[in-house]
């Protein structure tokens, strides 16, 4: 994130790339670290102090969204704004195979598309010459979304494309899907710079608890047997669900690993980014649609892919309708705490109330976040509350070590599966006192 003294703090950054996007002088650009995470460097000479990018930096909470001294959560506390919930699927089966999960997010570009109500969509897209890099594109041909389903495990940025989107003015009104830090971005750069908000149409935000670094791609083509300078393509998901990572190599063979082996990595926070650990809106609150997996009961069996979707403005209820009104998507009301009971619901309100006190963990680790600190240094009043990040931190730092990233192929998936769940359990003892 890049502060009010135009200083950048890499430790909270998301690496969005909206501050470079709407730069008006092109004084920032986005560098990427061996990880493959993204962080803004700054030319001070072609810096006009407009200050547009410290407004539109998604780093810190808005309108009150952490930190809340709650003692009774209500689930309008937890989700967010909701209009209505559903789980549903795309009624092409092309779509809906190849996805991630139901492929409601391209059934409803495409209807849109269709409907004329966008002439250009920005999503995220496999870069055409690495296969280790993910790029965020402005597409104007329906068709050609093909090409961006399925789920991308690896850091991405949106600057390039939304200075395409404010500088072509062949473009009217463009639909977006991102993460919840790439959309909570966008809308803030929304409200600072009209020629963008005349032409965002509506935004799809992704259910993401944590994105992965390159190291996780790493992990997970050395537990494949598969050398990374002989990869060509990898695909994350798909192909039916929950899908597997299909990697195709140079020699024209191709290799497969099951989702469910490597799905255990998330509740250990392995290879997530630092920032990741301080999103207050996992379920994309701030965009018109959320979309993520439906990890229902009901669904388990499935091997096609069901999505949930979360409508949460009016514009996003007419897209929604309006794809249903021509065939495009099927869907069945469900209750939001259905959604929210296997996101899970704790995770999702500890990130809400315990922002501040995680912020100043992270004071003692980078001296240069002590200047957004409320309240500076931790206290040792509400131990509890700094016991659940110290736990979540641990984690982060051992699972993505040299040493545990090494040692990850001989790794039993019964033992992974355990690590995960041990660590959700002692979060649930550190988080109880956080959330009651």
């Amino acid at each position: 994130m890049i502060t009010d003294k135009l200083r950048v703090v890499a430790t909270l950054c998301k690496g969005c790339g909206v501050c470079a996007g709407i730069c008006p002088c092109n004084a920032i650009t986005m560098e990427r670290d061996f990880r493959g995470i993204y962080t803004p460097d700054i030319n001070a000479s072609k810096c006009s102090r407009c200050m547009l990018c410290t407004q539109a930096c998604p780093a810190m909470p808005i309108n009150g969204m952490a930190n809340t001294a709650i003692r009774q959560i209500r689930e309008s506390d937890v989700i967010g704004p909701c209009l209505e919930s559903y789980s549903g699927y795309s009624a092409t089966e092309f779509l809906r195979y190849k996805a991630a999960s139901g492929g409601i997010a391209t059934a409803l570009l495409l209807n849109a598309f269709e409907r004329e109500t966008i002439d250009a969509a920005l999503v995220v897209m496999p870069s055409a010459t690495d296969p280790f890099e993910s790029r965020a594109e402005i597409i104007k041909d329906g068709q050609k979304l093909n090409k961006s389903l399925g789920s991308r495990y690896m850091p991405v940025e949106y600057s390039k494309a939304l200075k395409q989107l404010i500088q072509d003015n062949s473009v009217k009104r463009v639909g977006i899907v991102g993460l919840p830090c790439h959309i909570e971005g966008i809308k803030r750069a929304c409200s600072k710079v009209p020629k963008l908000r005349k032409k965002v149409a509506f935004t799809i935000g992704l259910f993401c608890k944590q994105t992965k670094d390159l190291r996780f791609t790493d992990m997970i083509l050395a537990k494949m047997g598969v050398k990374k300078d002989t990869v060509q393509e990898i695909k994350f998901r798909g192909e039916g669900w929950p899908g597997a990572i299909h990697v195709k190599l140079k020699d024209g063979s191709a290799v497969t690993y099951p989702y469910e082996k490597f799905n255990s990595l998330w509740g250990t926070f392995s290879c997530a980014p630092i920032s990741c650990l301080l999103c207050t809106t996992p379920m994309g609150e701030v965009a018109d649609i959320s979309v993520g997996d439906a990890w229902l009961d009901v669904y388990r069996k499935n091997k096609i892919g069901v999505s949930s979707i979360v409508v949460r403005s009016k514009v996003g209820q007419m897209i929604v309708d309006h794809a249903v009104q021509d065939d495009q998507i099927c869907l069945d009301v469900v209750s939001i705490s259905k959604i929210l009971n296997v996101q899970p619901r704790f995770v999702v309100i500890v990130k809400r109330v315990n922002f501040a006190n995680r912020l100043r963990i992270l004071c003692l680790i980078d001296p240069k976040i002590s200047i957004l600190c409320v309240g500076n240094q931790p206290t040792f009043k509400n131990l509890s509350r700094y016991m659940e990040f110290l736990w979540i931190l641990g984690m982060c730092y051992v699972t993505s070590s040299m040493l545990f990233r090494r040692l990850f192929p001989l790794f039993p998936d019964s033992m992974l599966k355990i690590l995960s769940r041990g660590t959700f359990e002692v979060l649930k003892i550190f988080s109880k006192p956080v959330i009651w």
